[in-house]
Order: structure tokens, then sequence, then C-alpha cells
């Protein structure tokens, strides 16, 4: 005959101490105090701590200093081109999606050397990491797009300010396309700054774009069309190259 186990049961249930039962009615409470600290925390810690310049020569992106270069050396040197600039995140579906059909369509669709792109891969979230950036850069690695790489989100922060975003909120899903003769350093102090120069601490933002596009849940922007960037891109082509005349910057 099986032994009544109901008793014995009912006494261990019983012998828990009172102070034991009501820690354990406090550990939903702490929960919910504990928890919601901690994703504040995460949500905050982009790329803090971590060393800055990770660049190998292998890398298929080039690493952001404080600065934003080589980036803006590059934009410069790029000038002439008609040049499409996008600041996208790695985990972000709609910057991934977007990143593909520049890659698939919109390159193919306009051939030459005069049209550039500049995806700029940032740290918005804590899931955002290089290695993200890293396959992505890999896959989408037509010789018109260069890629780069920001753990800080520093840049970020710098165009989401220069689109509205306030309480230095981060920019991503955001394109803006230039033209020939734009520049982010009209006045040429770019060449004096200093080693150590902070370019978002300066208050530095990108100049005005010639047109805007993207996806961001706090902007209000155009959508990403191909066949609307197409166009717009054709046009900044057929304008004359100012700066050919005068000498490059």
């Amino acid at each position: 005959m099986m032994p009544d186990l109901s008793q014995s049961a009912e006494t261990r249930r019983l012998s828990i101490p009172r102070g034991a039962a009501r820690v354990f009615r406090l550990l939903p409470v702490v929960a919910g105090l504990v928890l919601p600290a901690a994703l504040i925390f995460l949500a905050g810690g982009c790329g803090r701590g971590k060393p800055e310049a990770r660049h190998k020569g292998d890398l298929p992106y080039a690493v952001l200093d404080k600065a934003f270069q080589p980036l803006r050396r590059d934009f410069e040197d790029a000038d002439g081109k008609v040049r499409l600039v996008g600041i996208v995140a790695p985990t972000c579906g709609e910057c991934i999606d977007f990143a593909a059909a520049i890659d698939q369509m919109l390159l193919p669709a306009i051939p030459g050397e005069d049209f550039e792109v500049f995806l700029v891969w940032v740290c918005v979230v804590p899931p955002d990491v290089d290695v993200r950036a890293r396959a992505l850069a890999e896959k989408y690695a037509d010789p018109r797009i260069r890629h780069y790489w920001d753990g800080t989100g520093r840049i970020g922060r710098a165009f989401g300010r220069h689109a509205g975003l306030a309480d230095g909120a981060s920019a991503y899903g955001l394109f803006y396309l230039y033209g020939r003769p734009d520049t982010w350093d009209p006045e040429g102090k770019m060449s004096g700054e200093p080693p150590e120069y902070n370019a978002i601490l300066d208050g530095w933002e990108p100049a005005q774009p010639r047109a805007r596009a993207g996806k961001h849940p706090r902007l209000t922007l155009p959508p990403f069309s191909v066949e609307t960037l197409r166009s717009q891109i054709e046009q900044l082509l057929a304008e004359p190259d100012a700066a050919a005349g005068a000498g490059r910057r």
C-alpha cells in the first residue's frame, strides 16, 4: 500500500519561515524595479568602454574616430561626384533593405564613376556590433559603396541633431543626397583641426543635402525609393561640376 504523503507535504509547506515567505512575495516587486533600470543601462551603453580604433587591414569598412574621419576626408575627396550618404544600423531591418536596394538596384541603374555611396553603420542599441556591420559590408560590396563603422554612435547623434531629433537621439535609416560641388567644409577648416578634434563636441553637422529619404520612428522623411533616387541622381549628374574649372579642394 502506498504511504499517505499529503500530511508530510502539508507539514513542509507550513514549515517555510515567515521571513522567507515575505522575500518570495517581494521578488516580483524587486524584479519590476531592477529590470527597467538594467534595460536603461544597456540602452545607453552602446559602444562605451570599448577601444575606438579596431581597424585592421582586412576589414571591409573604415572605423570612424572622434573627428568622423576618414569619412569627412573621403567625402571632400569625392567632390565632383554625386554622393549619397546613409546612416544605417546593422540590426535595423529597413536599413538592411535599403543597403540591398542600393547595391542590387540603384547602382546597376547608374553606370559610371560619377556617383558614390557612403554607408555609415552605427551602433544605436547594444546588438549593433561590428561583427554584424562587417557581414553586411562584405555582402554589399559594390566598389562604389564605401562602408564605415561607428561603434560609439556619435555620428548618428550628429545627423540626428541636424535632422531635428532632440536629446541626443540617434539618426538611422536616413539618407542624404549631395551634388557634385557640395561640401561639408565650406571654409576649409578641416585641414587645421587639432589631432584630438572631437566633431560632436564642436557641434559638427553635415551640410544641408539636396534631398533626404529613409525611415525613422521620430522623423518625417520622404520614403526611400530607388526610382525617385535614380531620377534625383541623374538630375544632379547633369549639373555642371563647378569645381572643375577652379581646381579641386
